[in-house]
């Protein structure tokens, strides 16, 4: 394939270092063993040889279900979680107003996080990724049916044995 795409030997995963994905994670390591665990993950998704099904599966995961149920909300709900004073003691040696005022910016950021709009290119992703022979019959640029593909890997995969973690 020519274009913009990175060219390796033997068809290697090409490293993130030197990318704008390789620097995020560079600039965020260190701030919390936590974060620091997700940028691991982040890296071994990135630097992971996958199949074709399990491309499709990370990609909606990631951003790609219709019903915030992907990695995307995540950050969302640990801000809301970390503002709230009911969830993190120490927002409450705060004054009551900017108590208040914490916690309903955190519930914003979920909440905005949460926005089905966010997901409609990864939807799309997904399924412009599906190589059932019946997806060529369905254009893709039909939010309806982007977000049915991208449901239906998140549903089956959260209703998976998970015996086959083959990447």
């Amino acid at each position: 394939m020519s274009g913009p795409f990175p060219s390796t030997d033997d068809n290697a995963v090409p490293n993130v270092d030197g990318t704008d994905l390789g620097d995020l994670l560079e600039d965020l390591r260190g701030i919390h063993p936590g974060i620091d665990l997700m940028l691991d993950g982040a890296r071994l998704i990135a630097h992971d040889r996958h199949n074709l099904n399990m491309t499709q599966v990370l990609v909606a995961v990631l951003a790609g279900s219709p019903d915030a149920l992907d990695v995307t909300s995540l950050p969302g709900l640990l801000v809301e979680r970390l503002t709230n004073p009911d969830t993190n003691p120490a927002v409450r040696s705060l004054p009551l107003d900017q108590q208040k005022d914490a916690a309903h910016q955190g519930w914003l950021t979920a909440h905005n996080l949460a926005d089905p709009d966010l997901r409609d290119t990864t939807a799309r992703a997904c399924a412009a990724l599906d190589p059932r022979k019946d997806h060529m019959d369905q254009p893709t640029d039909q939010p309806d049916y982007d977000d049915l593909i991208a449901d239906t890997i998140i549903r089956d995969l959260t209703h998976d044995d998970h015996e086959d973690n083959t990447h």
